[in-house]
């Protein structure tokens, strides 16, 4: 995995379904964990991004789920907020969300046992679109980003399409293995080449699977 994501997988406490149920005692029809960006991060690599920045994205996604009363949402803060001093500002407006069916989890929770127990993942551009997807979660996440060229997750356009498909609405939710093992090809490629400026990951995927094919 990338650095802005050890300090999420180190964590030693893990999320079961007893934890679940105390944090939402109502089941509703999905369970759903949003993944928003560190607030500071530049939301404009690989084109411009349909909001302003990450912290625009999240305010307005946030405004968005206290609308869709029929799905929990469970919100897991970027693990690298601390080290960019964001924590006061994302507690400040947490601190205002006043819904039931809206619930923000701990940094100290392994976010690899928390994405097991949903039924889907919301985010931007990271990795996470990698790692749930292997884990047999669908994502819906922005068309572009340097996973682009995968259809194993859900692609949203501009605000309006986005907002639509928040709401899971006759969504198919299911991975196949082949688009597991795929996604698992790529997040190693990705924990080598995360910082070059050109990382073809799905191309050097495929130019290997020709080279096994000819052996």
């Amino acid at each position: 995995v990338d650095r802005d994501s050890k300090y999420s997988h180190n964590q030693i406490n893990y999320l079961d379904n007893k934890i679940f149920k105390k944090i939402f005692p109502k089941k509703k029809r999905l369970l759903i964990l949003f993944c928003p960006h560190v607030f500071s991060d530049s939301c404009s690599s690989f084109g411009k991004f349909i909001f302003r920045d990450f912290f625009d994205f999240y305010i307005k996604t946030v405004n968005q789920l206290k609308q869709i009363k029929d799905i929990n949402w469970l919100i897991k803060m970027h693990p690298y907020k601390r080290f960019y001093n964001e924590d006061y500002v994302a507690e400040k407006f947490n601190s205002k969300i006043k819904s039931s069916n809206i619930k923000i989890i701990s940094d100290k929770y392994n976010i690899l046992s928390v994405i097991k127990n949903v039924d889907a993942v919301v985010t931007a551009k990271g990795t996470i679109i990698l790692e749930a997807t292997a884990l047999g979660k669908k994502v819906l996440g922005y068309k572009y980003n340097r996973f682009q060229e995968c259809d194993f997750f859900i692609k949203y356009f501009n605000k309006k399409n986005y907002f639509e498909k928040l709401r899971f609405k006759r969504t198919n939710l299911i991975i196949n293995n082949k688009d597991k093992e795929l996604s698992k090809k790529l997040l190693y490629l990705y924990s080598l080449k995360s910082y070059s400026s050109k990382d073809n990951l799905l191309e050097d995927v495929l130019i290997k699977n020709s080279k096994n094919k000819k052996k």
